[in-house]
């Protein structure tokens, strides 16, 4: 079979594979900050779950304390939170922080695979929130060029540590 493409249709070709390629490389609200290097310190009592993280920012599973994170996942926690008191009709006074980190997804769900889609098998930098309110969890997911959103049934499989995408 002998198929033959335009010049204009080569161009357009061209066009879209470079706007994609070009997409996919640009920082988004997944990429961390550029002065912000994962720490290889950690203190015997608490776990890093924020990364990257700057020097002496130290964060705990349990109880992580506002105003540690950097302003980027900060900014995305208070947007998440604004969101979810929306959708609950509660106040945000309501709604803790449990969770709040950068992570690497195992694909272009971002950790919430919806049934019938499929998605790109790509690591992708992104996000992770979970919130609590009522008792209740609710996670919050991004990636790349998409800031968190509410994820109603997250996929069992745990992301990965942040960057295990990059070479």
């Amino acid at each position: 079979m002998n198929i033959a493409w335009g010049n204009e249709t080569m161009k357009s070709w061209c066009r879209f594979t470079a706007i994609a390629l070009c997409a996919s490389c640009s920082a988004g609200p997944g990429e961390p900050p550029a002065d912000g290097q994962p720490s290889a310190n950690k203190q015997a009592e608490f776990k890093v779950i924020a990364s990257p993280q700057r020097k002496g920012e130290v964060m705990t599973p349990e109880k992580p304390k506002p105003g540690k994170l950097d302003a980027r996942l900060q900014g995305y926690v208070d947007s998440s939170s604004n969101d979810l008191a929306e959708k609950l009709k509660v106040s945000e006074d309501q709604i803790e922080l449990v969770e709040a980190r950068y992570v690497t997804w195992r694909d272009s769900s971002l950790g919430c695979p919806q049934p019938g889609n499929q998605y790109m098998q790509a690591l992708v930098n992104g996000t992770q929130i979970k919130l609590r309110s009522a008792g209740k969890i609710y996670h919050y997911h991004g990636g790349k060029n998409k800031a968190p959103t509410l994820c109603e049934k997250p996929d069992s499989k745990q992301p990965l540590p942040y960057g295990s995408g990059d070479a």
